[in-house]
């Protein structure tokens, strides 16, 4: 797991290579932190001169002006990629990039509560994420038992 700062994937660069040396099995790689992503309705609006809260006002033009933008999808990258990012260190070491989670509060929030979190936030912006990377690790780890059985069943017959 790594976020896209150059720290983070340096980190991660040394554990594959340490497993790999080791013969530990590299599943894939997941990035973590991949982004904000919030309805536009549900962000805060600051003044950039002052710095004072002006959400409402700035909801009440929007809704008035252009309500569909209300239901839009803000993204921001929060960490900036280097290089890359964890999707070419993942190609550069021959590893599935198994998804890209992005910032949750929710995500958060179910960890400090003891919560299951696609229970209890099934709606939320990183469910269909977390659920993506569960599949593919998923599927990752049955192939790798298909293919060790086969192997074995192989090695047994000769």
């Amino acid at each position: 797991v790594t976020t896209p700062q150059e720290v983070a994937m340096q980190d991660v660069r040394k554990e594959i290579n340490f497993c790999r040396k080791t013969n530990v099995e590299v599943l894939g790689l997941v990035e973590n932190m991949s982004g904000y992503q919030s309805p536009v309705s549900n962000l805060q609006f600051r003044d950039p001169s002052s710095g004072a809260d002006v959400t409402a006002a700035t909801i009440a033009m929007i809704q008035s002006k252009c309500p569909e933008l209300l239901s839009v999808m803000a993204h921001a990258e929060v960490f900036p990629a280097f290089g890359d990012g964890p999707q070419g260190m993942a190609a550069k070491f021959g590893v599935d990039l198994l998804g890209k989670l992005p910032l949750d509060n929710q995500l958060m929030a179910a960890c400090e509560q003891g919560q299951a979190f696609v229970t209890a936030y099934p709606d939320s912006i990183a469910c269909a994420p977390l659920k993506s990377i569960v599949a593919n690790l998923k599927a990752r780890v049955e192939a790798n038992a298909a293919t060790r059985a086969a192997q074995e069943g192989a090695a047994a017959s000769e």
